[in-house]
């Protein structure tokens, strides 16, 4: 059986004093800390630098739905954070189901998913990059 804990965030090492690479337990709270280390019940390792969710079932990919830009005028710079758009409309659902959690029950943090561009217009967009947060 593993040591049963309340974690309260993926990059606190609590309840160890520091983080300790392949410590295994069964986390036993959920938080809710709106900054993307959230924990919720279920099975952790650590990596030696944070809690990391052990993946049962569910994949790290995620589908974002489309993301605008305004187009209407030349420009250069333009930045969106994928992670933000993804976390602000998943952290805080306008509608639930009957009997769903008031909140998502399990939202990964920036880095623990995959960001892809399945698309865009190369006429109307150059120098396209994106990083692993998002």
């Amino acid at each position: 059986m593993l040591p049963r804990v309340a974690l309260t965030a993926t990059n606190n090492p609590a309840p160890l004093t520091q983080h300790v690479a392949g410590m295994t337990v069964y986390n036993t709270a959920t938080t809710s800390v709106c900054n993307g280390y959230d924990v919720n019940r279920g099975f952790y390792y650590n990596d030696g630098t944070k809690w990391v969710a052990l993946p049962l079932g569910y994949t790290n990919w995620f589908y974002m739905p489309s993301v605008s830009f305004d187009t209407s005028a030349t420009s250069t710079g333009n930045v969106k954070d994928l992670y933000a758009l993804y976390y602000n409309q998943f952290s805080s659902p306008a509608i639930k189901s009957s009997g769903a959690p008031s909140v998502v029950p399990f939202i990964p943090g920036k880095t623990d998913l995959y960001y892809y561009i399945t698309y865009y217009d190369s006429s109307v967009f150059s120098n396209i990059s994106i990083n692993a947060n998002g």
